[in-house]
């Protein structure tokens, strides 16, 4: 995890960028063989576990040509560090400087001084974060918080009324026997990417999935289950206006929308 805290000033403010790219590949993080990565400074950080420590100048333009654009914003000096988590994936956190001069020498030596207590502190961060949403993938986001608090006691039972959505696709014990797995595996996650983000888009949980079916609540926060039922409606009606596209990609690309209220 690449966190880039820019010198501005003689102040140090956290410029909101995050770049994370382990020693193996991850969904959603930058691809080693994209152009952003080669030739950069994170792939010389993670590669090497070394220090990056330069100023800049029309030669680090071509050693990193990603460089180039932090020195068109007026950063004069840019330091990188690599953050060692405890199961030995190199993250990295960077700074820049826009004084004139650079980072002092006090300054790098203070980076090096909390580097340990960054590492510490992001992989505890990461980890929870992706722990939680881990765990949300499979118990819904409300009973995720819950549980994240240490509401973890055996037979702890809670009863909420809710709306229920239910979609799977149609035809897919045929698909099964039809389709190539990797085909099969692309079709579910077209079909839950067309899903998830309606359930989540109106307010409700994804409960379970089941094969190729989503089950998905829509909590009653009141005495009145309509707006419940309202939402679950909606997420169905998001689902329905999106089918189009998501037949185009594939055979057999209908699924079942069921909706009912339970309270």
């Amino acid at each position: 995890m690449s966190v880039r805290c820019i010198q501005n000033s003689g102040e140090y403010r956290v410029s909101g960028a995050v770049d994370r790219v382990p020693s193996s590949e991850r969904r959603d993080t930058v691809s080693k063989s994209t152009s952003d990565y080669q030739n950069s400074p994170l792939q010389y950080v993670i590669e090497t576990g070394q220090w990056l420590d330069t100023v800049l100048s029309e030669a680090t333009d071509r050693r990193f040509p990603i460089l180039t654009t932090l020195r068109a914003q007026g950063i004069t000096h840019y330091v990188m560090a690599p953050l060692i988590f405890s199961n030995r994936i190199v993250n990295a956190i960077s700074w820049g400087s826009d004084a004139p001069s650079g980072f002092r020498e006090a300054d790098v030596e203070l980076f090096r001084y909390l580097v340990p207590t960054f590492a510490l502190v992001l992989e505890v961060t990461a980890g929870r974060r992706i722990y939680g949403e881990l765990l949300a993938t499979y118990v819904g986001r409300d009973p995720c918080a819950r549980i994240m608090a240490g509401a973890v006691q055996r037979g702890n039972v809670r009863h909420i009324k809710a709306a229920m959505l239910l979609a799977d696709l149609r035809g897919f014990s045929r698909l099964t026997d039809e389709l190539p797995e990797q085909r099969i595996i692309e079709l579910l996650n077209a079909f839950f990417d067309l899903v998830v983000p309606g359930v989540i888009g109106s307010e409700g949980d994804i409960l379970k999935y089941i094969g190729d079916a989503v089950i998905a609540i829509f909590p009653v926060t009141g005495d009145d289950p309509a707006p419940a039922c309202e939402s679950a409606l909606a997420a169905a009606q998001d689902n329905a206006d999106c089918a189009p596209g998501f037949t185009a990609r594939g055979p057999a690309a209908y699924f079942h929308r069921y909706c009912s209220a339970l309270w």
